[in-house]
């Protein structure tokens, strides 16, 4: 189920994940994968989560996260992907947004939901 902004509540567990357009590189070099974790780590310190699991792939990505704080989880996306998307449009001389979508989550119901994206 598809988290609704009003379901951004303290302890909730989500999946968060995206995709490039066209399925372009969204990782072309080591370092893009160490920016953009970087850049998540960093965003970890303005918004209290716990990481589960996540999985940096070319060209999308997956977070399982739990919110630990009244902070909405998709407002870290706020901040990792738009400073990674102009970082990356910087360096590769490209511009426009690289996702297909806006970012995609979905809530996390129970245990079993929960042990099978950890697998």
């Amino acid at each position: 189920m598809k988290v609704k902004k009003e379901q951004y509540e303290k302890n909730i567990i989500a999946h968060f994940y995206n995709r490039t357009v066209d399925k372009e590189l969204l990782f072309r070099k080591k370092e893009d994968y160490i920016q953009f974790l970087r850049t998540f780590k960093e965003s970890l310190n303005k918004i209290p989560t716990s990481v589960f699991a996540y999985c940096l792939m070319p060209n999308h990505f997956h977070f399982l996260l739990k919110q630990n704080s009244n902070v909405p989880l998709y407002k870290i996306f706020n901040i990792v992907l738009s400073s990674y998307v102009q970082k990356y449009n910087i360096k590769y001389k490209r511009k426009g947004s690289i996702f297909s979508n806006p970012l995609q989550s979905k809530l996390i119901m129970n245990n079993k939901q929960l042990l099978t994206l950890c697998l």
